[in-house]
């Protein structure tokens, strides 16, 4: 190890509902993230300090802006942090658009986690824009009802 630091990610909040919101509020804490933009399509969000936004008090100087092609290609992060749908075929474009710029992907949209299960033509298409973009594309979400009622109910099945 050279004992250098690492220049932090370059992160484009996307989708700032309660689940956007919450992951932007985690990035803003995050040394190894900066947070340099944020986009939401919501009139009312638009312009707001994204901190202030989230919670944070102090602004941080990121105000939230409507349209994410303009910000991808002014901004060029590193990583989008995608909290828009659980659906593949609501975040789609925003997908493409991603890929299109090369930019790597983090997303909330439950069906990432298995795309082909759904929607396999879709799954073909966002993965062939990937390689094209030489972009990655990883989904961490989950359905809430799974984590809160399945599982309690299978795991309690025991007792």
């Amino acid at each position: 190890m050279s004992g250098e630091v690492e220049a932090p990610l370059r992160t484009l909040a996307v989708g700032l509902g309660p689940i956007g919101q919450a992951t932007a509020r985690l990035a803003l804490s995050r040394r190894s993230l900066q947070v340099v933009g944020a986009v939401d399509l919501d009139p009312a969000k638009a312009g707001k300090d994204v901190a202030e936004l989230v919670g944070l008090g102090a602004p941080c100087g990121v105000v939230v802006e409507g349209d994410l092609e303009a910000a991808l290609a002014r901004l060029r992060p590193d990583v989008v942090l995608l909290c828009t749908s659980s659906f593949m075929p609501a975040v789609r474009e925003d997908l493409l658009r991603c890929c299109r710029a090369g930019v790597d992907v983090v997303s909330s949209c439950e069906e990432l986690l298995f795309p082909e299960l759904q929607h396999p033509a879709l799954a073909r298409e966002i993965d062939a824009a990937a390689r094209a973009g030489g972009a990655t594309i990883l989904g961490t979400g989950v359905n809430p009802g799974f984590v809160l009622d399945f599982i309690p109910v299978v795991a309690s099945a025991v007792a």
